[in-house]
């Protein structure tokens, strides 16, 4: 799953609906955005997404070091 989909995936929950639900929220192994007010304030990723995340930046790593180094 890309960063992208996540967020288009990702399920707006209000920031009581979260306190209250979060069991709920984390079985469902579903992104989910927290929002206050209508806006986002914090983001619930399922712990397998966020390691794909996290491969993906890994690898995108040195990549960034060269550009930055070729400046």
């Amino acid at each position: 799953m890309t960063a992208r989909s996540l967020l288009r995936e990702a399920k707006p929950v209000n920031v009581r609906e979260a306190q209250a639900g979060l069991s709920r929220i984390i079985r469902s192994k579903k992104p989910s955005m927290v929002v206050s007010r209508g806006k986002p304030v914090s983001f619930l990723v399922p712990y397998e997404e966020m390691l794909d995340l996290l491969d993906t930046l890994d690898e995108l790593k040195p990549e960034a070091q060269d550009f930055r180094v070729g400046k």
